[in-house]
């Protein structure tokens, strides 16, 4: 995933008008405390400013919020990112707590980064293609995630970066060979959970062969299934029995569905991911407040369309009151709506398993390693073989 922090666009966003073709209605009076509680567990919110917002605590407090993203512009040292973790950890029922998660890739995306070590990228490590190595990373990270309190680590990134003009993940690929991806993605996963984080395999099915970046405009690509099965699907076929949750893409695959993207596509969501790779872990969407999709949509509608195509968590990554306006329209509509009442149980139920998961005993962390000396392993061992590096050209904290 990679959704862009900028500042001039998350202060707009808030100015902005309902979206054409959706008429937001407003009935008076809250939606039931029960239903509120089950769409929040399908909601995960981000927001802009230091502290936790009062709409997040509220909605924590309660047991209705799924899930929460928190970055560098969130806290100002990793004592008050420790603070604020430990909080969103004790508010509410434990089994309905909200997961704390963090877009902490190493190398170019790392938005945590300072206080928590920035470690070597996905491009380093695959260049490198030493499995061993890449585990120890996926270890390393883990590890330092967990002291700060983070649940879920959104990565590893799984694209197969097969268009040269593709930079929305320039630098953040292993490789632009799918099966090279797919052992390294697998190490990676492993050596999170070996620290007891979870990991979020993106961006599916598969966004390395786009040219346009979905934070401003919606991709599209010719793909049909069997082109898909031969690239793109490879990395997430082999970690899929293993990884606790997958981020769906902002990206239309016309020869799946010529009409939706990925996200509010249930070719892609039910028939893909959950039909054809009988994945049942945590979907989740890419943010819903990128171009590609409030452009069209809006943050109420986009959110209610990726529940019914499948997904479980509804990423809005920017702006907390959009997310307990999202709830409570998820709420509302599943009042009179069996049918997404019935998709929102099937996808809390989903989330609560995952929740679950960091509850269940592990063995130790075979891998335990200083972030620092990791990093000038990758270094020297790049310098050594002369293979290149990041070839990052963009700010970190433009992606996602």
């Amino acid at each position: 995933m990679s959704v862009r922090v900028d500042r001039r666009a998350l202060l707009s966003l808030s100015a902005l008008a309902p979206v054409v073709g959706y008429a937001q209605s407003r009935p008076s009076g809250p939606p039931p405390i029960e239903l509120v509680r089950l769409a929040g567990q399908c909601v995960v919110t981000g927001w802009h400013g230091v502290g936790i917002p009062r709409a997040v605590q509220d909605l924590a407090e309660q047991g209705a919020l799924g899930g929460v993203l928190v970055a560098r512009h969130n806290y100002r040292d990793r004592a008050q990112l420790v603070r604020m973790t430990g909080l969103l950890h004790s508010w509410g029922p434990r089994d309905r707590r909200a997961l704390v998660t963090a877009d902490q890739e190493g190398g170019p995306v790392s938005h945590l980064s300072p206080p928590v070590a920035t470690l070597p990228s996905m491009t380093a490590l695959g260049n490198i293609d030493d499995i061993d190595l890449t585990h120890r990373a996926g270890a390393a990270m883990g590890e330092e995630l967990r002291r700060v309190g983070v649940d879920v680590d959104l990565a590893p990134v799984l694209d197969a970066r097969t268009n040269p003009r593709n930079s929305v993940v320039l630098g953040r690929v292993f490789s632009r060979e799918p099966e090279r991806v797919a052992r390294h993605g697998r190490a990676f996963i492993d050596g999170l959970w070996g620290a007891k984080v979870l990991a979020c395999a993106k961006h599916f099915p598969g966004h390395g062969d786009t040219s346009v970046d979905s934070h401003a405009g919606l991709p599209r690509v010719a793909h049909n299934l069997a082109r898909l099965e031969a690239v793109e699907l490879v990395p997430f076929r082999a970690v899929i029995r293993e990884v606790a949750s997958v981020m769906v893409a902002h990206v239309v695959y016309s020869g799946v569905d010529p009409q939706n993207p990925g996200t509010l596509s249930r070719a892609v969501v039910d028939g893909i991911l959950r039909q054809r790779l009988q994945f049942d872990g945590v979907a989740m969407t890419d943010d819903l407040q990128m171009a590609a999709i409030r452009r069209t949509y809006g943050h109420e509608r986009a959110v209610e369309l990726a529940i019914r195509a499948g997904i479980d968590m509804a990423m809005l990554a920017h702006n907390a009151e959009y997310a307990r306006q999202a709830i409570h329209h998820l709420a509302r509509t599943a009042e009179r709506d069996p049918a997404l009442r019935r998709r929102l149980e099937e996808s809390a139920a989903r989330v609560a398993r995952m929740r679950a998961k960091l509850d269940a005993p592990t063995p130790p962390n075979p891998f335990v390693v200083d972030p620092a000396r990791l990093a000038w392993e990758v270094d020297a061992r790049r310098a050594a073989s002369g293979v290149q590096g990041v070839n990052a050209t963009r700010d970190p904290t433009q992606q996602r």
